[in-house]
């Protein structure tokens, strides 16, 4: 890991447990007496950044009227700059405050150890975590309370997942006590989290101790199903059964061989321990990069394993089929017949392409007829990967770890379906998650370059990530510009993502001839206001929010876009809660509205604490911390 020199704060603002200002050099403390004042401070700190005073006034006095919070926050401010050494603590600008840069807080001293490689300094700065985020500051302001709520769920995982990095990295180094210690230091402040409960694991093993293996897993299990009455994930059952499975000379061989090629140089990239059942689910990016290191005869040996495993799970799914299919066709009644027991029928239906055509009466025909199909198949084979894909996809959006469920099962039932990679590569650009949906959209493309809706959202995923030079190469002109018109929405985000009025503009010069009313107006508003970005007519601004707030048949992707670049922020956010309010209730699993805010160039937008609210609201948020699965602009 590479080490970096990080300023050296004159100011220390300890944010983990209760707010505190010390002056670093003599410890002096300078906490305001203020509750407010020490939220002005503690807020700054965190967004690092100017922000205006008006809005600061409604963060923290928004009980009160206008007046009187602009003349409260001026009173927080003196007290602030009263202070000895007060002038380095905020820097002022007419209609803006931001924290100095002489101050530092206790999570920049933890992100800085981990950044740095030194798991002692790290050790140190995590004993210095005394409590929850600013727990010393609730009940401020109705507005605070929500942006502390949320913040403080981003700040943990951020903070853990720094550390996790830090641990595994010293573990490649052969580290292999201080990442130990890391580890329990990490589950003191988060008991639940199954990423740092893996790594404890495989450092237990590779440390030769199954006795320190059993006891946490034990009291992980124990706390699990006390707190929140859940059962460990299957992936963890499965690793702890591995590793316990192995004798102990094996382990003591699986130390001995890390130590020694940390030694002589030639230690490789990390892989996973041998599983005999056969290969183990597919890891996240994040739980992929906690593997011990593993001896290379030990290597090979695993990998003759998992072949085998491989061929005998392929012959049993095989002979599965064989036995189902039959049985599977006789159970449908005539009813059902014409939508096919297996549901292959509903899964084309339920693409988004064709069923955005249907009418309404016939999407409820399509929902209770692929429910009932999915439902009868399961009940012949628990583990039907199309039924399970299927009634993901027929989830409510309010129910994501339903869903993340049921994804799970149908791709450990078939890891490689494209249709199944596709839903879940959808599934995961919903929950923010991109990288992940691009690893899963990429792997469906290499299987089915033909299938309608693959590529738009490959092409997604990539323009979400910034690999806008690939996705160009899905979605740019071909031979003759056969695809032109489908894939003109994509081009317009394309554009709209990279902030490139002038190719935008370009771009929809000449539309085709046949294209529908409604898409030919909003190109037209897609090219209006590109015109006046490359023109800057700031006056046309105006104008131009108005229609963005008003059009309702425009993607609000599309829309947030184009209003955030427009400096509506406001506009933006109405747009995104007017979709979700309208969709809530709404079975399927195709576009919430919620996923506009994970688009490029809305960093801004996103620390909108009105924006953590609407997460914690929807779902988002606990859906993120339950599952250990951080969307991508909390990473």
């Amino acid at each position: 890991m590479l080490k970096k020199a990080f300023h050296e704060p004159k100011f220390l603002v300890c944010c983990l447990g209760s707010f505190k200002l010390v002056e670093a050099g003599s410890g002096t403390d300078m906490t305001p007496t203020g509750r407010k004042t020490r939220a002005l401070i503690g807020y700054l700190c965190i967004v690092r950044k100017p922000i205006g005073r008006e809005r600061l006034a409604s963060l923290l006095w928004g009980d009160r009227g206008d007046e009187q919070a602009r003349a409260s926050l001026r009173q927080a401010i003196y007290e602030v700059r009263s202070m000895l050494g007060g002038d380095r603590l905020l820097r002022m600008e007419r209609d803006t405050v931001a924290i100095g840069e002489d101050v530092g807080t206790d999570m920049a001293a933890i992100t800085a150890a981990a950044q740095s490689g030194d798991l002692q300094q790290l050790s140190h700065a995590l004993s210095e975590w005394r409590g929850d985020f600013f727990e010393d500051l609730p009940s401020i302001d109705e507005t605070f309370d929500t942006w502390l709520q949320a913040e403080r769920h981003r700040v943990q995982e951020n903070l853990i997942h720094a550390a996790v990095e830090a641990a595994n990295a010293g573990l490649a180094g052969g580290e292999i006590e201080p990442a130990r210690r890391i580890v329990n230091q990490l589950q003191q402040r988060d008991g639940t989290n199954e990423i740092v409960l893996r790594l404890g694991l495989k450092l237990d093993h590779i440390a030769g101790d199954s006795a320190a293996l059993r006891r946490r897993y034990e009291r992980f299990r124990e706390l699990l199903k006390a707190e929140l009455g859940a059962a460990p994930a299957a992936e963890t059952q499965r690793l702890f059964q591995d590793l316990t499975a192995n004798s102990a000379a094996a382990a003591e061989t699986i130390a001995l061989d890390s130590r020694n090629n940390v030694t002589d140089g030639t230690n490789e990239c990390a892989q996973p321990a041998a599983h005999p059942e056969g290969p183990p689910a597919k890891p996240s990016t994040s739980e992929a990069d906690v593997e011990p290191p593993i001896s290379q005869p030990l290597a090979r040996s695993g990998r003759w394993i998992r072949i085998s495993g491989a061929a005998f799970a392929v012959a049993s799914l095989c002979a599965l089929a064989w036995a189902v299919w039959g049985p599977l066709q006789r159970a449908a009644p005539p009813s059902v017949a014409n939508v096919s027991p297996t549901v292959a029928a509903e899964r084309r239906l339920l693409s988004i392409d064709t069923y955005s055509e249907q009418t309404t009466d016939r999407v409820a025909e399509i929902e209770k007829a692929a429910r009932t199909a999915a439902q009868r198949a399961l009940a012949l084979d628990p583990n039907d990967k199309e039924a399970l894909g299927v009634l993901a996809v027929l989830t409510p959006s309010t129910q994501l770890q339903e869903i993340d469920r049921l994804f799970e099962r149908a791709l450990r039932s078939e890891p490689d379906d494209p249709q199944l990679l596709n839903w879940h590569g959808k599934f995961l650009l919903m929950v923010g998650r991109g990288h992940g949906a691009l690893q899963e959209l990429t792997r469906a493309y290499e299987r089915d370059r033909a299938a309608s809706t693959v590529a738009p959202n490959l092409a997604l995923a990539f323009m979400v990530t910034g690999g806008f030079e690939q996705a160009w190469q899905i979605i740019g002109p071909g031979p003759g510009d056969k695809l032109r018109e489908e894939f003109l929405p994509l081009r317009v985000k394309y554009f709209l993502y990279r902030r490139d009025w002038f190719g935008l503009e370009n771009d929809l010069r000449a539309l085709p001839d046949d294209i529908s009313p409604p898409k030919a107006a909003f190109f037209r508003l897609c090219r209006e206001t590109a015109l006046a970005f490359v023109a800057r007519e700031a006056d046309r601004f105006g104008p131009l929010r108005v229609r963005w707030r008003t059009e309702t048949s425009v993607d609000p992707d599309d829309a947030v876009q184009f209003l955030s670049a427009l400096g509506d922020d406001n506009g933006a956010l109405a747009v995104v809660q007017s979709v979700v309010q309208t969709r809530r209730n709404h079975d399927l699993l195709t576009d919430p509205g919620w996923d506009a805010l994970f688009g490029p160039n809305l960093a801004a937008l996103r620390r909108d604490p009105r924006v953590a609210a609407l997460f914690a609201q929807w779902g988002l948020s606990g859906y993120w911390r339950t599952e250990n699965r951080s969307p991508d602009f909390m990473r």
